[in-house]
């Protein structure tokens, strides 16, 4: 008698899992985002933000469009291989016993590739710079230090009175 219990206890069990399941299923069936982000949406909402926030001609602005899809492909070719480069430092970490040899490699090709993504948006910045007036260079400068978070980073930094931050606040201003 107790055995009967116990598997009508187990059937309910099972039946009330496949509910719960099935209604999981369903919930990300039908409530997932019915398209993802495109990521050249967000790259011309990035030239469309430039061209507003320094006052582009048309002129001006189809030359960036057309720098910024070289310099686009570079960024993401160099963002993937930094993402697999840092999955393998991690997995070396996980290890019980990582490879010394096999870590400092890694960290050498992830600072080539930080220095790779460093350059190419130097470029991007200088091929933007090229095609500006005074006024532009002067506000794109502005832009620039705002995407680099150097005020953040002078905030947190330990020292009182740096002349980094005279510096950088003088960066961007036009000269009289």
């Amino acid at each position: 008698m107790d055995q009967i219990k116990v598997n009508r206890s187990v059937r309910w069990l099972n039946y009330l899992l496949l509910i719960i399941n099935l209604t999981a299923l369903c919930t990300l069936i039908f409530f997932r985002p019915h398209h993802e982000p495109e990521t050249e949406n967000l790259q011309v909402t990035s030239l469309e933000f430039l061209r507003e926030e320094l006052g582009l001609t048309d002129e001006q602005y189809q030359e960036v469009v057309r720098l910024d899809e070289t310099t686009y492909r570079t960024y993401h070719l160099i963002i993937d291989l930094l993402c697999e480069a840092n999955i393998e430092l991690l997995e070396e970490l996980a290890k019980e016993t990582p490879d010394q040899e096999m870590l400092d490699r890694l960290t050498k090709k992830i600072g080539n590739l930080n220095t790779s993504l460093k350059k190419a948006t130097i470029r991007h910045f200088d091929h933007i710079r090229s095609i500006c007036n005074e006024e532009q260079k002067a506000r794109l400068i502005g832009i620039f230090k705002e995407i680099m978070q150097l005020e953040e980073q002078c905030d947190i930094c330990n020292r009182k009175e740096c002349p980094r931050k005279i510096r950088l606040e003088n960066l961007g201003k036009m000269e009289e």
